[in-house]
């Protein structure tokens, strides 16, 4: 969309950083970041949230001739996830969308 009309983006990456620090200025943490408290220290490793997370978006089409972002896990510390490719809703294990073959109701 943006190349079609003649705009760059990172001159749109750029307008839209400053247009964030506009509105919404630095502000001194009340804690230096490594003194927030973990709240899920005192659960097993496979109940806490990872602590980082790296994910890899793209898009592909579909045999429709839409198109649909998927979504893999690359690598999670501590990393409590089954799989890249799967993840979890109520306790179901639910295929990623480069599984499906088109967008699921739920997406």
């Amino acid at each position: 969309m943006a190349t079609a009309c003649g705009l760059d983006l990172e001159d749109i990456a750029n307008h839209n950083l400053r247009r964030t620090r506009d509105r919404y200025p630095a502000r001194k943490l009340p804690h230096p970041v490594h003194e927030i408290p973990v709240f899920d220290a005192g659960y097993p490793p496979h109940e806490r949230f990872p602590r980082r997370v790296v994910v890899a978006f793209a898009e592909r089409p579909l045999p429709s001739g839409r198109s649909v972002a998927t979504r893999t896990l690359v690598e999670a510390e501590p990393n409590a996830f089954a799989s890249p490719e799967t993840s979890t809703a109520g306790g179901k294990e639910i295929p990623s969308l480069s599984e499906l073959s088109e967008t699921p109701s739920w997406v």
